[in-house]
């Protein structure tokens, strides 16, 4: 009985010590958001393959097999659209950004590991409380909880206007799009924010 004594006293002096003390912050840092950008890529679908009377002629555009400088090569190639879908993806996930440019997040951490978070989801807006966590065995990784928000951003680093590496918060949103959209092949939707905060 002894030992089950000292192993519950010290489960429970763990998950106290897990618990902790908000106030107890012994390291806070800020990642204001300079900008917002949305990568979208769709599959292209499958071209079926024109029909050629003339199998002599695997070029049916050029009568003329042995002057390879007739035909289509001479005709400019007609302009490829973007597929309207990619802009509608891209502003969709734009609009639905928890955090917009001119907000930010506040990280203080009360473990070596993560705690409280404050993000403002805009420059005006009021600030909202959750927590995070950074996984010591992926420290490319942030994973941010608050109000109905839950996501994780996978950190890097980008080179500003003025030649400075800032930290780069990307979010991938593939599995959230491909089952708002279908039929639109979607590929990869990734939502990059950009901060000012050094990389």
């Amino acid at each position: 009985m002894g030992k089950l004594k000292i192993l519950t006293a010290l489960l429970l002096a763990a998950a106290l010590t897990a618990c902790g003390d908000d106030s107890d912050v012994f390291y806070t840092t800020s990642y204001p958001v300079a900008r917002i950008e949305v990568s979208v890529s769709l599959s292209e679908p499958e071209k079926p393959d024109p029909e050629n009377p003339d199998p002599e002629n695997p070029d049916p555009e050029n009568p003329d097999p042995e002057n390879p400088d007739a035909g289509t090569s001479q005709m400019e190639e007609p302009e490829n659209p973007e597929n309207p879908l990619l802009e509608e993806i891209r502003n969709d996930a734009l609009a639905k950004a928890p955090v917009q440019a001119g907000g930010g997040y506040r990280l203080d951490f009360t473990h070596h590991n993560g705690g409280p978070l404050v993000v403002r989801p805009a420059a005006d807006a009021e600030t909202v409380t959750g927590t995070f966590i950074k996984e010591p065995d992926k420290p490319e990784e942030l994973h941010f909880t608050f109000g109905e928000q839950a996501y994780t951003c996978k950190v890097s680093g980008y080179t500003d206007t003025d030649d400075l590496r800032k930290t780069l918060f990307s979010v991938d949103l593939t599995e959230e799009y491909k089952q708002l959209y279908p039929d639109a092949g979607v590929t990869q939707v990734i939502r990059k924010e950009y901060t000012s905060h050094p990389y």
